[in-house]
């Protein structure tokens, strides 16, 4: 947001806004809140020609997150012990090259300040295979899955020597550069490694997997940075949880938004609720917009 010529508030603090502004705030790190202000917004508000033009998305997505001790050994080979987050099409995580994505924290100079940093193994770490179907002779017909022992994501095979615990610690701390007592905690998740193509006779479709809901994210990061009517308060709110139900502290179903617009008619001097009844929202959302 910074690059697009966003400036960062701070959600704890009055908003320091003002007309013809471009602002960003992240109340917590799976969420995010981008406003254009109008150059005439304020006085459109006395005058009741304003309006806020909300658009709003979600930034989570279907996915396996990888458990605090997951390491397992099968017959040799190395696994990953993970859980199923949102509702997810569970055949189509079969045989796809799988990479790892989320957060790292490490140890810090200051106790209650660990330092956290974004990883991205770019490159396919795991694989979550299927049998043929002459071994699962239900294969090619509708049936239940069981989540604990048929996806299970294999890593790699065991070498002899190789010590059995902490691959997953291990491997992070040789991608990161640090010793591995300076990993404290990850919040990491399974992600598919294969690139959208565009498909079609005359290219005029897109195949990419898990599209919902990133597609919705990047359209609305684009088109927040579009000049906006001079009377218009634009919003894009990308909110987190909307596959697990909505109603944590920074889901759609949350007071958040409602705070943020009301910080934001205070650091303008306004009130909000008249510009907002002459508004409108979308739901920018990949499966059910």
């Amino acid at each position: 947001m910074q690059e697009a010529g966003f400036t960062g508030l701070d959600f704890k603090k009055p908003f320091a806004v003002s007309e013809g502004g471009r602002y960003y705030v992240s109340p917590y790190p799976s969420c995010i809140f981008a406003f254009m202000v109008g150059k005439h917004f304020v006085e459109a508000c006395k005058e009741g020609s304003s309006q806020v033009r909300l658009a709003m998305a979600h930034t989570d997505s279907p996915c396996f997150k990888i458990k605090s001790r997951p390491d397992q050994i099968t017959k040799g080979y190395r696994q990953l012990n993970v859980e199923p987050y949102g509702g997810m099409i569970k055949s189509s995580w079969f045989d796809r090259p799988l990479g790892i994505a989320g957060k790292v924290v490490l140890g810090s100079e200051h106790v209650f300040a660990p330092k956290t940093i974004l990883f991205d193994s770019k490159e396919p770490f795991a694989v979550i295979p299927s049998l043929a179907p002459h071994m699962d002779r239900e294969a090619n017909q509708k049936r239940p899955y069981d989540m604990q022992t048929e996806f299970v994501p294999v890593v790699g095979m065991l070498q002899e020597g190789e010590m059995k615990e902490d691959f997953l610690e291990n491997y992070l701390a040789e991608r990161l550069g640090v010793d591995r007592k300076e990993l404290l905690a990850y919040d990491l998740y399974l992600y598919n490694y294969e690139k959208p193509e565009e498909l079609g006779c005359r290219k005029e479709m897109l195949g990419s997997p898990r599209i919902d809901n990133l597609a919705s994210v990047a359209a609305l990061s684009e088109a927040i940075g579009e000049d906006c009517s001079e009377a218009t308060l634009a919003v894009a709110a990308c909110m987190d949880h909307e596959e697990i139900g909505s109603r944590s502290k920074q889901g759609a179903d949350s007071m958040l938004l409602s705070v943020v617009l009301e910080k934001l008619g205070e650091g303008l001097g306004v009130v909000l609720r008249d510009a907002l009844l002459r508004g409108f929202l979308l739901s920018v959302d990949g499966a059910h917009a």
